[in-house]
């Protein structure tokens, strides 16, 4: 099976995050879940497809400025769900990944360091989603938090969406919603305060100036909309990933705190994002059977087995789990060089493909310098980056391949590719 996906070169003055992606066992059920609670529009659905051997769904979530599903262009912000099951996940299976982590959730009742590895959201309309969740028994994780720079008290839930095939687990997918206010959480009692906000001071601000502004304040099924703010990680060892954010994908700092409760740093890849790198060290041990540093170990060493990055080849399951951050104007140089000096794996795939008015008119998409460039940190957890290869000694001497669920990252050959015949 062939086919060409063209995409338009996206003309950004800095790079967004335009989606954080998940592996999953299940994404029909993540895509049942976030379509009933969450504001969603339907980018790409494929359902059981043995022919392409994966089930993929990716949803937009509305912010209330939201004007299109596609991407990558900035003018949403996507979740995808992979369900690559050819793809090496390891000695474990997706399924046994998924009851380990849903065992460290727990009964959402009283906070893990696992909670922290998450997507975090602001709404004007936090009540919305507790009546809803409590109307149907989903379980949430309740709490408050003081915004350093207001000093304003802000209310969050924490749920983790569902997502497996294993039965009594879910995905390793969570998504944070949080809030000024709650009338709901403001009268219980024994509500978890946390002395480590939950979000940065900048990233509140910059959130609530959006709500205020965006005239559209549900989605299409009535729920409040949702503004990004950060994708966030637990990690074993903090100075290790800041080191890594900005050493290798160029970050810089906008926030870090150190309180009772652990270490927080918070970052921006460009200084005109809107959304942040949260990264936090919870002095809290997990409740589940596997501790964040196995965690990153586990994920970090099948990329170790399954990547030659050397030869542009080999990928595997967990390798889904990594965020997309697109800017045209970016070259990809500095981040390869970086990468490899860190001795971390990466891999390009396939030039985007010139669709100019132009080409358009004349019929002949030849392929851009612009790549999708995949690396992984020392947690194991992947960036894409799009953007513009111009050294020769660091790009890809041919053409790279499109993605291909069937033949990448294959349980038995995950370090090399089988014959494929997609491009993108």
């Amino acid at each position: 099976m062939e086919f060409l996906l063209l995409l338009t070169i996206p003309t950004l003055a800095t790079g967004i995050l335009t989606k954080s992606t998940y592996a999953m066992s299940h994404p029909f059920a993540y895509k049942a879940f976030a379509e009933k609670y969450f504001p969603t529009a339907e980018n790409l659905i494929l359902q059981n497809d043995t022919s392409q051997c994966v089930e993929w769904v990716k949803l937009c979530i509305d912010d209330g400025a939201m004007t299109s599903c596609g991407g990558p262009t900035g003018n949403d912000f996507q979740l995808h769900s992979v369900g690559a099951y050819k793809r090496d996940s390891g000695s474990k299976s997706m399924e046994q990944i998924e009851t380990e982590w849903t065992k460290s959730m727990g009964a959402m009742d009283k906070y893990d360091p696992f909670f922290d590895f998450n997507f975090g959201v602001v709404t004007t309309d936090l009540d919305t989603y507790i009546s809803a969740f409590d109307d149907d028994n989903v379980p949430y994780f309740a709490s408050t938090f003081t915004d350093p720079g207001t000093n304003e008290k802000y209310s969050s839930i924490l749920v983790q969406i569902p997502g497996s095939l294993a039965d009594g687990a879910k995905s390793i997918l969570s998504l944070e919603i949080m809030a000024k206010s709650s009338s709901l959480l403001s009268d219980r009692k024994d509500v978890h305060h946390h002395s480590l906000p939950r979000a940065s001071p900048n990233a509140l601000a910059a959130a609530e100036v959006h709500l205020a502004r965006v005239a559209r304040k549900v989605g299409s099924n009535g729920m409040p909309v949702l503004k990004k703010v950060h994708l966030s990680f637990a990690t074993s060892d903090l100075d290790r990933d800041i080191k890594y954010f900005e050493g290798v994908l160029k970050g810089s700092k906008t926030y870090e705190v150190d309180t009772s409760e652990g270490k927080m740093y918070a970052g921006k890849m460009f200084s005109t994002d809107e959304t942040e790198f949260v990264y936090r060290q919870a002095s809290t041990p997990t409740q589940g059977p596997t501790t964040v540093a196995q965690w990153e170990a586990y994920q970090s060493g099948l990329h170790k087995t399954c990547f030659n990055s050397e030869e542009n080849d080999g990928f595997d399951r967990l390798a889904d789990n990594h965020g997309e951050n697109t800017a045209a104007d970016r070259t990809l140089d500095d981040y390869i060089k970086a990468q490899k000096s860190a001795g971390l794996p990466y891999r390009f795939y396939g030039a985007i493909r010139d669709s100019t008015l132009a080409n358009v008119q004349s019929g002949v998409f030849p392929p851009s310098n612009i790549f999708f460039l995949y690396v992984y940190g020392p947690n194991g957890w992947g960036m894409q980056l799009i953007g513009s290869c111009q050294d020769t000694s660091l790009c890809p001497t041919t053409s790279p391949e499109g993605y291909d669920m069937c033949t990448q990252g294959i349980t038995g050959h995950c370090n090399h590719d089988g014959e494929s015949s997609i491009m993108v």
